[in-house]
């Protein structure tokens, strides 16, 4: 039992697995976690757990778990702990060195530490591990179009569009389309930024990324306040073509719906 294990010394090892089953517990999925225990034994095993934390080296568990507790209201009488735990020297170095890898982005936005240089050198370096960080990336404008250009250059685009529509696509070529309709959602408060890459998701031969295109566009007429035919030719002549050629009702209906 966690509690118990608490009472006593535990090794660096052990407290990162504490910590990553009380992370699974916060997670008050189908089945309760934390909550379903009486409250003063959930508050007495996280005041052990802090115990051991404050003299034992950082791990990203621990951090996460960390962040975690400095947002939940039950366990406020902790909450100055555990923010000068997660901002101490070893957490910091920790979290530094994990951007890095392109991990930790969430802790180093908790810490006020800066990440967009290193996630973007790491995209750069290992796009098919770095690309799920262009949504921390595009908001920042200095890397916006960077993050673009980025993923012009990595996508094959044109052998994604060309790809046989009924055929089944190889997993790498599945993966391009997920990557694709990954960065599009991002690209929903930025109007106009990234058009090339939507009017190419709606050519795609996967649906998602045809739908993704399309809820982007919509995105942006509500972003302007203007129609379609006010926001841009060459996206209002590409939802034309894609009208026409359409052949899936749920995207059909979807442009009707959006009024494009």
């Amino acid at each position: 039992e966690i509690a118990a294990l608490l009472k006593t010394e535990v090794t660096d090892t052990q407290l990162n697995q504490i910590a990553r089953v009380l992370l699974a517990m916060f997670d008050e999925g189908p089945v309760r976690g934390i909550s379903a225990l009486p409250e003063e034994e959930s508050q007495t095993m996280i005041g052990d757990f802090l115990r051991h934390a404050e003299t034992q080296p950082a791990s990203l568990c621990i951090c996460e778990l960390l962040r975690q507790l400095s947002g939940d209201k039950r366990f406020q009488k902790y909450y100055g702990r555990t923010v000068s735990l997660l901002n101490s020297l070893k957490s910091r170095k920790l979290i530094s060195r994990e951007l890095t890898n392109g991990n930790a982005v969430d802790l180093a936005e908790a810490t006020g530490l800066p990440y967009c240089e290193k996630i973007f050198a790491h995209m750069q370096s290992d796009f098919e591990k770095g690309f799920g960080n262009c949504g921390y990336l595009i908001k920042d404008e200095q890397y916006r179009e960077r993050v673009i250009d980025l993923f012009r250059h990595a996508l094959p685009l044109q052998k994604m569009i060309h790809e046989p529509e009924n055929e089944e696509s190889s997993s790498n070529q599945n993966l391009n389309y997920h990557k694709l309709s990954f960065l599009l959602q991002f690209l929903n408060p930025y109007p106009l930024c990234g058009t090339d890459l939507v009017i190419a998701a709606m050519k795609m031969p996967d649906t998602f990324c045809r739908t993704q295109a399309i809820r982007t566009i919509s995105e942006w007429c509500t972003v302007r306040n203007c129609p379609l035919s006010e926001l841009s030719d060459e996206l209002c002549k590409a939802v034309e073509q894609l009208k026409s050629a359409e052949t899936d009702a749920h995207i059909r209906h979807l442009i009707d719906e959006k009024g494009l």
